[in-house]
């Protein structure tokens, strides 16, 4: 029943918000200077899965000091230990209070709105359970709503990650509570229950 819900919210009500949400996702695209431009494909390696054969290979082959992970499925420990390289994840959401998927989302839904945020963090066999590096709260707005939650944090994670690759800093910090939960795509019931009794979109 749960896994139909989720299936109905991502079918009619993220395109949905996805359409009604458009000016303000262009809006913030111009704000925060995001490059829709294409990537050169020679600088692409195209893999059916994070946890392929051909993934493994090419970061044998690459050998790289640090690998930046931005919205992926979870990384098996076969692909994590084929390198000697440190995983880096921008997470939508603070950790560990808010782990697993859309983490602002889930904060707001539960009046948690001091825990919208952005977490940078070492990538472990856990599920967003790695050391913090660094992790804000993020401001958002009444024209905000679950799709365009991910920019605001995306654009946080990035300025996390720039200080981070610039001043080189290898400490790690305590996470913002020792509640720790693993979060998943809402159901269409939870969103709408959540919108029309809270305003949570």
């Amino acid at each position: 029943i749960q896994v139909i819900g989720q299936l109905l919210f991502q079918v009619l009500i993220v395109p949905a918000l996805k359409l009604s949400s458009k000016n303000r996702i262009q809006a913030l695209k111009s704000k925060l200077h995001f490059d829709n431009s294409n990537i050169s494909n020679t600088s692409i390696f195209p893999v059916d899965s994070v946890n392929s054969s051909k993934t493994k290979t090419k970061l044998s082959d690459l050998n790289p000091e640090l690998i930046i992970v931005c919205g992926t499925r979870i990384i098996k420990k076969e692909i994590l230990n084929c390198t000697s390289a440190t995983f880096i994840n921008i997470h939508a959401g603070i950790t560990p209070k808010y782990r697993g998927v859309h983490g602002g989302y889930w904060a707001l839904s539960n009046d948690d709105k001091q825990n919208f945020g952005v977490t940078l963090h070492v990538i472990d066999a856990g599920i967003d359970t790695g050391k913090i590096i660094s992790q804000t709260t993020i401001e958002y707005t009444e024209n905000d709503n679950f799709v365009t939650y991910p920019l605001l944090q995306l654009t946080s994670g990035l300025e996390l990650l720039n200080i981070f690759l610039t001043k080189k800093n290898n400490t790690f910090v305590e996470g913002r509570t020792e509640n720790s939960c693993l979060y998943y795509h809402p159901t269409i019931w939870h969103y709408l229950s959540k919108l029309f009794a809270k305003g949570v979109k």
